[in-house]
């Protein structure tokens, strides 16, 4: 059961959040997508608009990855800088 969604906001992030639930593994089963055309046309949406919303779902854990890359690539060349900088003070 879900209930009516307050406005077509609140609606977009139902299917939104079922998107996001359904890709958690990568992966879109032919079940899966059958579900959130079923949930995208409860809520007013056509297929196109669930094609839309894995798309963007699809793009958040692709940004959501590279900023984590980044992250990781700036601790690296912190730690990196670190030790430069032990290794100049040890030599002094």
């Amino acid at each position: 059961y879900v209930p009516a969604p307050v406005d077509n906001r609140e609606a977009w992030h139902i299917l939104l959040s079922a998107t996001r639930m359904a890709l958690v593994d990568d992966e879109l089963s032919t079940t899966e997508e059958r579900e959130l055309e079923i949930l995208a046309q409860h809520l007013g949406y056509s297929k196109a608009d669930v094609q839309r919303a894995i798309k963007a779902e699809n793009m958040r854990k692709f940004t959501e990855r590279q900023e984590i890359q980044r992250q990781a690539n700036l601790a690296k060349a912190n730690l990196e800088m670190q030790r430069n900088i032990i290794t100049k003070d040890l030599d002094i």
